[in-house]
């Protein structure tokens, strides 16, 4: 799966409409995520591995510890989760 296929799987998998609302939810810049969308830079191994987790891609959660740390990653899924129910409640 390419940047451009796992960003359109996130946005469909929780409702988003733009690009931009990925940037809000993991508080990354226009440039950062601009460069993912045109393949120019890869997304970093632990944020790759929070999107698949909420995605629910197969096996994530199994794989995920082998490449980050278990308890950071945790925290961070669910600060993603608060980000992206944040951001919904904006739209209503």
């Amino acid at each position: 799966m390419n940047n451009r296929q796992l960003i359109d799987r996130f946005k469909e998998a929780h409702g988003l409409i733009y690009d931009l609302d990925l940037a809000y939810v993991f508080g990354l810049s226009k440039q950062q995520l601009s460069d993912w969308v045109n393949e120019k830079r890869p997304v970093p191994t632990p944020l790759k591995f929070r999107m698949l987790q909420l995605i629910d891609f197969p096996h994530t959660e199994e794989f995920a510890p082998i490449f980050v740390d278990p308890a950071e990653h945790a925290a961070l899924v669910h600060k993603d989760r608060k980000a992206i129910a944040d951001l919904k409640a904006t739209r209503r």
